[in-house]
């Protein structure tokens, strides 16, 4: 994994970059939300436990706290 921790925006860098790591981070998200839910099918697991482990994720977390704090982020440079 990434360590995504590393990758901050700063108020210095235009509102493009901040819209582009925001995208990146977007698509990341679905290629483990898909990886993890094709794993699951390919395990023949319930769906409710492939469920389960979407939301436990630890990366799948770390992005969206991330997807958060860019999201906020963007609100206060509009």
């Amino acid at each position: 994994m990434p360590d995504l921790s590393d990758r901050s925006i700063t108020s210095s860098e235009g509102p493009g970059e901040l819209e582009l790591a925001i995208q990146d981070l977007q698509a990341y998200r679905q290629r483990l939300v898909q990886d993890v839910m094709t794993m699951g099918h390919k395990l023949k697991l319930p769906q409710a436990r492939v469920e389960r482990d979407l939301l436990e994720h630890p990366e799948i977390k770390e992005v969206d706290q991330l997807l958060s704090q860019l999201g906020q982020q963007r609100a206060g440079n509009a």
